[in-house]
């Protein structure tokens, strides 16, 4: 306590002389009591130690907070426009070794590229294996009870676009479908379906006993199915069952159906391919048949085919 009364000791001193250098005509201060500067040490050390752990209050933290918040939004943010999102199919050739001819799957942090794994009959072809070459960036998930759907995340943003790998393993397949993964600039695929031109071990054989091989997957007839004319073909018009279009295309006739209750019987067909879910179809048939037999939920179904310019409208 020694330096405490030697504290107030000076104090009441450096008032003393601070009344005679004004000429006295002030009334003496009471110098402060002990306790007083006791006080006063306490609270400065408090100060001391706050400003020493915590040298910003609160609003000072919330703001530093903010800033910290906007620079990393920046730093996520994509240079310039964001990619477009895009729905799109896959038809995968099971010929050569590239099985998926590095066809190129396009991502973006926040959003999940769905894939949709079909066989050539529309039903699911479960993956038994997916892994990315860059497991830091890309998270792949075969979704459990679901397996031909497989989920890409992008972790993080990267700073340079490195293409990568994906490899997927299917059910029965000796060789994995392999494609090129990488950050989209333009595009971001957030549904990606991928056909295969083969029966997968889920496939709902036809009946018809005259059934040829698949094709690997014709981009022609992949247009036909998304409901778009063949080039240079002349549209039939179709008589005796809903849902169907018809083209004729050189020595190739192309139908679509919108059904999926109608499966074609006679005649052959050189190629065909199905959609997600099974609801739309569409077949080539080599020659210009003029009838076709269909099957309706197991009942048979005669369609006629004739140019539209001749037919009655």
């Amino acid at each position: 306590m020694s330096i405490v009364r030697s504290l107030v000791a000076m104090t009441a001193m450096v008032q003393l002389v601070a009344v005679a250098a004004a000429g006295g005509a002030e009334q003496r201060p009471t110098p402060p009591t002990e306790a007083e500067i006791i006080r006063s040490l306490v609270d400065e050390a408090i100060r001391d130690t706050r400003l020493g752990s915590t040298p910003l209050d609160r609003s000072q933290i919330r703001e530093l907070k903010r800033r910290a918040l906007d620079d990393q939004d920046a730093a996520d943010a994509p240079v310039g426009k964001a990619p477009t999102l895009r729905e799109r199919q896959i038809n995968a050739n099971l010929s050569g070794a590239n099985l998926s001819k590095n066809e190129t799957i396009e991502t973006q942090p926040g959003t999940t590229t769905v894939l949709t794994i079909l066989d050539a009959t529309g039903q699911p072809w479960p993956a038994v294996r997916a892994t990315a070459g860059d497991g830091d960036t890309y998270q792949v998930t075969i979704v459990e009870g679901a397996e031909h759907i497989v989920e890409i995340t992008q972790r993080r943003r990267v700073q340079t676009v490195h293409p990568g790998n994906l490899n997927l393993i299917l059910k029965g397949l000796p060789s994995p479908l392999t494609f090129i993964i990488r950050p989209g600039t333009e595009y971001t695929d957030s549904n990606l379906a991928i056909r295969l031109p083969e029966f997968g071990p889920n496939a709902e054989l036809p009946t018809a006993a005259n059934i040829v091989s698949l094709s690997p997957g014709d981009p022609t007839i992949a247009a036909v199915l998304d409901g778009a004319m063949p080039p240079g073909a002349v549209p039939l018009r179709v008589s005796g069952a809903s849902g169907l279009s018809a083209w004729q295309a050189g020595s190739r006739l192309f139908l679509r159906s919108t059904r999926a209750s109608l499966v074609l019987y006679s005649p052959a067909w050189s190629e065909t391919q199905v959609a997600i879910g099974g609801k739309v179809r569409a077949y080539a048939i080599d020659g210009a048949p003029t009838a076709l037999v269909l099957s309706d939920q197991g009942q048979i179904v005669t369609v006629r085919l004739t140019p539209i310019e001749q037919g009655v409208r």
